[in-house]
């Protein structure tokens, strides 16, 4: 696997900014909308440790 670029990383945020926009919206439903946007929080949490495991890993430069 080829390291982690500055542009990865950078569609890496991006990626995790847009579903925890997501989240927000979806907790606005009172149905199932909480539980789901709880998921994708999760989703993000379990993304960052993994991409900074890697960039820790690879020793990626990192410095956006």
């Amino acid at each position: 696997m080829a390291k982690l670029t500055k542009l990865d990383l950078a569609n890496i945020l991006n990626d995790m900014a847009t579903i925890l926009d997501c989240a927000a919206i979806l907790r606005g439903d009172p149905n199932e909308g909480t539980m789901l946007a709880n998921e994708l929080d999760a989703y993000v949490e379990d993304y960052a440790k993994t991409t900074a495991a890697r960039i820790v890993k690879e020793e990626a430069d990192h410095e956006i």
